[in-house]
């Protein structure tokens, strides 16, 4: 509704496209596949199905990462905005089949590697260190949403870090893991710990991805855009361009439109927390979402918010059953 406001009173129409799409690709579709699943299979068993996903998803990263001449044709096939002519990035990023491989894939996967580990059994574990292959060729972000998981799952089970078994495993790992990426992935090991270095720099000699991206954060001088923005985003703008999220929902919509979208998936995600008492993801995903926004549009259709959705869609149908079930047999 506000973005066919802002369109009223002159903006990108734009937006009010990606509203629709938004609407039915995270809406509708999350309820029409769980009603299949209702009708055909069961709802509980869409958490297995899910389980499996990233399984594949990961498994399609790892392979793609091991023969990289076949990632060229993944990307032709499945993004074929996403070609760049640059042969180092090629050679480092960009290795699996989803709509956002740089971006929301990467953020989910940390998080579900989170997820897996903490679950603290061998077949989790392994799955969880597949899905950290899988984000750590895509996106460095991955690493943060990662520790934030993990970090949370500690506190709030107050575990001493050193309980979980397969932790032990995790320094065996990088001993043979890092020397093992610098051999056969230079420029995947270049790029990954240029990140880590550049955090560590001092506030003039950092450079890279933290120093174009702060480049990307600037916001508007006057109230009103500050208020009701000015309609259009600084994506791909000829003046100043920026990619970073709360840049364009400010520029777009201005404080007013940012709110509103991110009371909106805070309500979603608030309301997956109810039905699943999961505080570690609750907290998690919502620094997925926060984090991400900083690095792209993430109040909008992708991996991560159509993961949230039809998991609290899932967990809505299974209340629905209980209460219809208590309703028969239980009267």
């Amino acid at each position: 509704m506000f973005s066919i406001f802002r369109w009223t009173l002159g903006g990108d129409e734009i937006f009010v496209r990606s509203a629709l799409v938004d609407i039915i690709f995270d809406y509708f579709v999350p309820v029409g596949i769980l009603s299949f699943f209702k009708v055909r299979f069961q709802v509980t068993s869409i958490q297995k199905i899910l389980i499996v996903v990233f399984l594949v998803a990961s498994l399609i990263s790892v392979f793609l990462i091991i023969n990289p001449q076949y990632a060229i044709a993944t990307r032709v096939i499945f993004d074929s905005t996403s070609i760049y002519t640059d042969d180092r990035f090629i050679a480092r990023r960009q290795f699996g089949i989803s709509q956002y491989l740089l971006f929301t894939y990467s953020i989910l996967m940390a998080f579900m590697a989170g997820k897996f580990i903490c679950i603290n059994k061998m077949r989790f574990f392994i799955m969880g260190l597949l899905c950290v292959v899988a984000f750590a060729f895509n996106a460095r972000t991955g690493f943060v949403i990662l520790l934030i998981y993990i970090l949370v799952y500690v506190y709030i089970n107050k575990l001493n870090i050193f309980k979980f078994k397969y932790f032990l495993l995790i320094p065996l790992i990088l001993a043979i893991g890092i020397p093992y990426m610098a051999e056969k992935f230079p420029e995947t090991y270049e790029w990954i710990t240029d990140a880590f270095v550049d955090v560590f720099r001092s506030g003039d000699s950092k450079e890279g991805t933290l120093e174009t991206l702060n480049s990307y954060v600037f916001f508007p001088e006057d109230l009103q855009t500050w208020f009701i923005g000015e309609g259009f985003s600084r994506l791909h703008n000829m003046s100043k361009n920026s990619d970073v999220g709360y840049v364009n929902q400010i520029f777009y919509g201005g404080i007013i439109y940012f709110i509103l979208l991110f009371c909106l998936y805070f309500k979603i995600i608030k309301r997956y927390y109810r039905l699943s008492t999961d505080k570690i993801a609750f907290v998690g995903l919502l620094a997925a979402i926060l984090i991400s926004n900083y690095k792209g549009f993430a109040f909008s259709s992708n991996e991560l918010t159509r993961f949230i959705l039809i998991s609290m869609f899932a967990l809505e149908f299974l209340k629905y059953e209980k209460t219809e079930y208590k309703k028969i047999y239980m009267k």
